[in-house]
């Protein structure tokens, strides 16, 4: 990376000042310092009673680790080559280096300030007079023609700078990109792998969860140019930011918390509804990028868990079969958990639940099996659930 001076910024404030050639990373601050980069970063102080080389190596120690921490945050924030239609994206604007290091994938982040949607964090030059609102993903306008190859997968090749295209920093291994609706907000729309049944589990379970007391992202069914997609609206704003599972398992850790203890103390009702409706969806895939926390921006104060989202991989078939299957939280089975947590919040059906909002028949009788073990009750089987329904009617 080139020996200049650059900042690490938070909206308009300045976070930290970065500069890999010099070895300088100077926190300005550490409030707003991503969750990835909280208590990781590491100072050292001249020991007058040690040799000049114990001081240097000590320092040239704190210097690597700095600069490790500082890869790996800029890293995590751009795709990876297993995205589908990720390499096209590549070629799109002829980056030669595809290496799935971190190194390069950070140089990659910083071609793209390392805007992302999901919080305000973004990197400039130092004595760059570019502001917070110049780059804003949510506000912009973004680039069509890379959300053509991200979804599509058509091959292009594009003249220009690849700042105002999300899909360069957006996760997942699903073929998707972002549009701008015409009222201005955000949608993201996803394609299955499996031509369009993904799409079409991901929007039933939306449309299920409709019906269940637990806080989820709305997913809608949609056409972009042909091609049926999943699509939803963003779930951040400029007041309100996401950090994932992975950074914060990684924040609890460096600080010594328990990570269970924890994300109940910030929202223990979400997290024990989220137990219960993965085990009602055979959902396989709650790994640590599919759960995490709403935090304030301005002060990186964690809120309450983020609304549940990314289904289309739920009702999977080995799934259904074993109501063993594992979890991803607790080393315990997701029925295992969800016995557990049924017992510690109000999980209940809002409505009644028709087996013509699943895409199979056997994801119904799933469902239903597994509600009933867990002893959910119908609108229509539960009195006092029935009478709440009929005064709101």
């Amino acid at each position: 990376m080139a020996n200049q001076n650059m900042l690490l910024m938070c909206s308009n404030t300045i976070v930290m000042s970065i500069n890999f050639e010099n070895g300088i990373f100077n926190v300005l601050n550490e409030t707003l310092l991503p969750f990835r980069m909280k208590n990781a970063l590491q100072t050292y102080v001249i020991d007058e009673n040690a040799s000049v080389k114990y001081n240097t190596t000590q320092a040239l120690r704190v210097v690597r680790a700095n600069e490790s921490a500082v890869v790996s945050w800029l890293a995590n924030r751009t795709l990876l080559l297993s995205r589908k239609n990720a390499k096209k994206l590549y070629n799109a604007f002829s980056i030669a280096d595809q290496k799935q290091d971190e190194y390069t994938r950070a140089k990659l982040a910083l071609t793209c300030r390392a805007c992302s949607v999901l919080d305000n964090y973004w990197v400039k030059l130092d004595g760059d007079s570019t502001k917070w609102e110049n780059v804003n993903l949510r506000h912009i306008s973004l680039n069509e023609v890379v959300a053509q190859i991200a979804l599509h997968g058509t091959s292009l090749t594009i003249q220009g700078s690849i700042v105002n295209s999300p899909e360069f920093l957006t996760n997942g291994a699903s073929a998707k990109c972002w549009r701008r609706y015409p009222d201005s907000k955000l949608w993201l729309h996803k394609a299955g792998d499996n031509g369009t049944f993904e799409a079409k589990v991901e929007i039933a379970i939306s449309n299920i969860l409709d019906r269940c007391n637990v806080d989820h992202c709305h997913y809608e069914a949609a056409d972009d140019d042909g091609l049926f997609v999943s699509a939803c609206p963003a779930m951040t704003d400029d007041n309100m930011s996401i950090v994932d599972g992975d950074n914060f398992i990684g924040y609890c850790n460096r600080s010594g918390l328990n990570v269970e203890s924890e994300i109940k103390r910030i929202d223990a009702d979400s997290y024990y509804k989220m137990l219960v409706v993965d085990y009602l969806i055979a959902n396989r895939d709650r790994h640590t990028q599919n759960w995490g926390f709403y935090y304030n921006p301005d002060t990186t104060k964690l809120l309450r868990m983020h609304p549940l989202f990314d289904h289309n991989n739920a009702f999977g078939i080995e799934c259904m079969q074993d109501e063993n299957y594992p979890s991803h939280f607790g080393n315990k089975s997701l029925k295992e958990n969800a016995v557990y947590a049924i017992k510690h919040c109000d999980f209940h059906f809002t409505g009644d639940i028709t087996k013509d909002m699943f895409v199979t028949e056997r994801q119904y009788d799933c469902f239903m099996h597994r509600a009933e073990q867990l002893g959910i009750k119908q609108i229509n089987d539960n009195p006092m659930m029935k009478a709440v329904s009929m005064l709101n009617q």
